[in-house]
């Protein structure tokens, strides 16, 4: 693994290649769970003693200039190049666009300069990566560790895509995955892999928990994440609250459209008519006062509609967000959260019914042993050992 490889990569060097950025807001396509999931990733690959580094997709698209690379450091220390950006339109784009995308042209170009022969890829999987993958492998001879979050033709119903990436899976030389059922699924050659259900960083006790050990008469229950209503989440946990006895508090933080979180509001408002148990729309946060707020609370609740096709192999990240503040955790029973490592830890509900989810709730038992942060940590050492085996494997 640490040997020089002849035209290739050089001890302990790893290139990352993946829509990165450092801003959101400056740069583009990227949202926040996936740079976390990449922040951890190669995190945890300088742990193994990787040099690691990223190539950046991201695009800063300004019509009618042009881009120069650019280099930052992000702030695990490692360093991040984004590509250059040619975004003027002309014939000669628009003809080369019949065949390849502008951004895959561009992309093509920026690789054939900063990937060598021979080297060993971590490529973070997305529809439009797939000719990259191609390219590496064909043109670079480069060995491909895919981390594979979802299989997005399965997701659309889109079988052309699907067709795309199988092939993309076939060439790949390991896979770090995002759940156990994605390898099964996937893996049919029994290629190296690692999974990563999502980042594995125990939080600190903080204020937080402060405020929880002084609220011992209210049991105060969490739904962090998303108000898309095709996923369920958010409306499932205010619908509970109903059915909860009055020293019970659900909390609602998070995010969505303007709408959705009108009509969430809304919700929040009918039951709370409804119930003596409280019910409230807290805000969005993050950083510090996301890990204060989470760990003033005692119950995480994931509450998704459980017959979303994502649900088929996508790890609810947000499990891994409330074990690592020291809270209990209440989930819809799906196969990707039972059948993992953290599967016991977790309390079920099976139908996705108000009363039920409270059921669930009301079993939750805080005078059992319960040691959410250590599963984390067990999961981050085993994840380390497992990726370094990973290339170790795949380099042979």
């Amino acid at each position: 693994m640490f040997t020089i490889l002849q035209g290739g990569r050089g001890k302990n060097e790893m290139k990352v290649i993946a829509y990165y950025s450092k801003d959101l807001k400056k740069r583009g396509p990227c949202v926040l769970s996936a740079r976390n999931k990449l922040d951890y990733l190669i995190g945890a690959l300088i742990a193994n003693g990787e040099n690691a580094s990223v190539l950046s997709l991201c695009d800063r698209s300004l019509v009618g200039r042009d881009l120069e690379e650019e280099k930052e450091i992000a702030a695990g220390g490692f360093e991040v190049l984004y590509r250059r950006c040619t975004c003027r339109k002309n014939k000669t784009v628009e003809r080369i666009g019949r065949l390849f995308s502008a951004f895959t042209r561009a992309t093509i170009a920026f690789l054939k300069k900063k990937v060598e022969n021979n080297e060993t890829i971590l490529l973070y999987h997305a529809t439009n990566t797939l000719p990259i993958l191609r390219f590496l492998k064909k043109k670079k001879n480069a060995r491909i560790i895919l981390e594979v979050e979802e299989i997005y033709g399965d997701v659309s119903h889109d079988a052309k895509l699907r067709k795309k990436e199988w092939k993309a899976f076939e060439l790949a030389d390991g896979f770090i995955f995002a759940s156990e059922l994605l390898n099964e699924k996937i893996n049919t050659a029994k290629k190296p892999y690692a999974v990563a259900y999502g980042t594995y960083r125990a939080e600190a006790e903080g204020a937080g928990s402060a405020d929880r050990a002084d609220a011992k008469d209210e049991v105060h229950c969490v739904y962090a994440g998303t108000f898309d209503p095709r996923k369920g989440g958010a409306a499932a946990a205010v619908a509970a609250a109903e059915f909860l006895p009055p020293n019970y508090r659900v909390h609602i933080i998070g995010f969505g459209s303007e709408k959705e979180k009108a009509d969430l509001i809304a919700m929040i408002a009918d039951v709370q008519q409804k119930t003596k148990a409280r019910v409230t729309y807290d805000g969005l946060f993050a950083g510090k006062e996301y890990t204060d707020f989470i760990q003033s609370c005692d119950i995480g609740l994931s509450t998704q509609t459980p017959d979303g096709v994502y649900n088929d192999t996508s790890f609810p990240s947000k499990i891994l967000s409330y074990l690592a503040n020291g809270l209990r955790v209440v989930s819809v029973r799906i196969p990707v959260v039972e059948r993992s490592e953290i599967g016991n830890l977790v309390g079920y509900y099976d139908k996705q019914d108000p009363r039920e989810i409270a059921a669930a709730i009301g079993r939750v038992d805080f005078g059992a042993p319960f040691d959410g942060r250590g599963a984390i940590e067990k999961l981050d050492e085993e994840f380390k050992t497992r990726l370094k085996e990973v290339l170790e494997k795949v380099e042979g």
